[in-house]
């Protein structure tokens, strides 16, 4: 799912990339990205959401990803899907990591959470808002490092070198916010 609003060129560039490093993938661009068809497409075994993450502090059941059509995916949606069947969900997207302590609420409240819950042992998750153009750089390593059989631990890890040997993107900032949940082997 890539950039449904269009405010994100980096992040259209990166799902197009990523895509040719998969034959099988099906890029959802712009509108295309509805729920519904996220939906029907959530049992490949990746899943790569590059898009906007929408934190909300005070109630995390209207926290959500911006999706096509003005269409929303929120937590309760995501815990609702059955993602035993996905090895790995990148929310390549704001504050997806973020929330409130769950430990005294007893519920989900994060993005990654949700994913987690709906049955996907690997969640690739940011804990503030990122770089367009630099998630765009990290998250193309990532993947060529996934697909070269690098673990989820080692591809982010050289991804996250990537960035900071660049002058442009040494402060963490840039390469700091994604980390991963769950499986990272």
């Amino acid at each position: 799912v890539v950039n449904p609003d269009v405010s994100l060129p980096a992040a259209t560039v990166e799902a197009q990339e990523i895509g040719t490093m998969f034959p099988q993938a099906m890029v959802l661009l712009g509108d295309e990205a509805t729920l519904d068809k996220v939906k029907s497409e959530s049992r490949k075994s990746f899943l790569h959401l590059a898009t906007h993450g929408i934190l909300n502090k005070e109630d995390p059941n209207l926290t959500y990803l911006v999706l096509g059509q003005g269409q929303k995916l929120d937590i309760g949606e995501i815990a609702g899907m059955d993602l035993t069947d996905v090895r790995m969900v990148t929310l390549s997207a704001c504050e997806t990591a973020l929330g409130e302590d769950p430990s005294s609420q007893g519920e989900l409240t994060t993005l990654a959470d949700a994913f987690g819950f709906a049955g996907c042992p690997t969640v690739t998750a940011s804990l503030w808002q990122v770089s367009d153009d630099s998630t765009k750089v990290l998250m193309e390593t990532y993947y060529r490092e996934l697909k070269g059989g690098a673990a989820p631990a080692a591809a982010m890890q050289t991804a996250q070198k990537t960035l900071i040997a660049n002058e442009d993107t040494r402060h963490p900032y840039h390469w700091a916010p994604f980390l991963l949940i769950g499986d990272w082997r």
